[in-house]
């Protein structure tokens, strides 16, 4: 949810620079709500709030309530190809920008990356798009959703940048980032570089200095990071959130034949700072637990389970199964692929690849404070067959919520 603060001193009670309701904002700062004679939760409403529709309260106190400004999209008309971190946020529906000068929430950073760190040198892994093939018709939140991706982020027929170079015009969709990039995991480097996680242990799925680990496949032991781009975020909370919230869905060429091999490209979402709580050891929010409480990466790992949904079903072609591949995956089928680059190519028996379902992948944090989030994608042993990340409506909530990703 996007949202614009304001600031207007208001009310009554007490004189102005005193802050009657402990929010640490005073009728001087711009705090509209001071007591309960002026609104029912004074200590949640002030100039650093997020605006939350339909609750009939001016919460960031910009003399407007449930409408307007603050609770408009902030990626009407952008172009697709992304030329900044800033425009990549607002496709996601992060829209206000904080400043170290002001206590408002909103974007303090946004960079551009590689997973070592280093500037992103292909802008071509990253798109607003307005739609993706069969799978996505419309953005969820606005009018665009970001895409990344380890080569072109476009479906079959998408410009600017694009297409993919997937069917039906190609044989696969593969594309390098130019120049040709790998860089290393092990190295910490600059500070938004993703060695943290991967030298960070999470029993029983992550080992220290390795990637993830699934039951019954071999490990990973890449130690580097092919075609990899990262969206690096710093952002002060509002002073009336717990948690956030966006949506993703993944889509990977690797699927069927790479299931449970050295070649499993990875997707991560990277919660830190001191405003972030309850993140798992290793930070990384794109975990789905089963129900037997065992997790899962959102990535190629999730063919074993039933939640890589869209794609060629058993029954219907079996020379395209993998019989590692959950038999309760493909439930939605593959005609979602169509126009995506992942379909099947003209003459070619099967789909290119697969993805999985919507997920919501949730966050806890601390009101008022400075989190991270790196969102971040990469090839793993080798730079051939892309994978794709899908993201959008991200949203701030009053509530306190488990973390993790959760399939809807």
């Amino acid at each position: 949810m996007s949202g614009t603060d304001g600031g207007s001193a208001g009310g009554e009670g007490g004189s102005p620079a005193l802050d009657l309701d402990g929010d640490s904002w005073t009728q001087e700062d711009g705090d509209c709500c001071e007591t309960q004679e002026q609104c029912p939760s004074p200590e949640i409403v002030n100039p650093g709030a997020f605006e939350i529709g339909g609750n009939d309260l001016d919460d960031n106190c910009d003399g407007v309530t449930d409408q307007g400004d603050a609770l408009a999209s902030c990626d009407v008309g952008l172009p697709s190809a992304v030329t900044n971190g800033l425009t990549a946020a607002r496709a996601l529906g992060l829209c206000a920008q904080a400043s170290p000068e002001n206590r408002r929430w909103g974007l303090l950073e946004a960079r551009l990356l590689r997973a070592d760190g280093s500037p992103l040198q292909d802008l071509r892994a990253l798109s607003l798009r307005p739609s993706f093939g069969g799978l996505v018709p419309t953005p969820l939140e606005g009018e665009r959703l970001l895409v990344l991706s380890t080569g072109i982020a476009s479906d079959g027929s998408q410009k600017d940048p694009g297409p993919n170079g997937g069917a039906p015009l190609g044989s696969n969709v593969s594309g390098v980032h130019e120049p040709s990039s790998t860089v290393s995991l092990t190295q910490p480097g600059a500070t938004d570089s993703v060695a943290d996680w991967f030298a960070a242990a999470m029993p029983p799925l992550k080992p220290a200095s390795s990637l993830p680990l699934v039951v019954g496949c071999p490990g990973q032991s890449s130690e580097h990071a092919a075609d990899s781009v990262m969206l690096a975020l710093r952002i002060r909370v509002p002073t009336n959130a717990r948690s956030f919230s966006f949506r993703t869905r993944f889509l990977s060429a690797e699927y069927p034949e790479f299931v449970c091999t050295s070649y499993s490209d990875q997707y991560v979402a990277l919660l830190g700072g001191p405003g972030a709580i309850g993140a798992p050891p290793d930070g990384n929010l794109l975990l789905y637990t089963d129900e037997n409480g065992m997790p899962w990466p959102l990535s190629l790992p999730l063919a074993l389970t039933p939640h890589f949904t869209v794609c060629e079903p058993e029954a219907e072609k079996p020379a395209c199964w993998k019989s590692k591949v959950h038999p309760g995956a493909c439930s939605e089928g593959a005609a979602m692929l169509t126009g995506t680059g992942f379909e099947t190519p003209s003459g070619k028996p099967c789909p290119i690849g697969g993805a999985t379902g919507w997920f919501v992948v949730r966050g806890a944090v601390i009101p008022g404070k400075e989190i991270s989030l790196r969102l971040a994608l990469w090839d793993v042993g080798d730079a051939l067959f892309d994978s794709v990340a899908l993201l959008d409506d991200f949203r701030w909530s009053t509530q306190e919520v488990p973390v993790g990703a959760t399939p809807e």
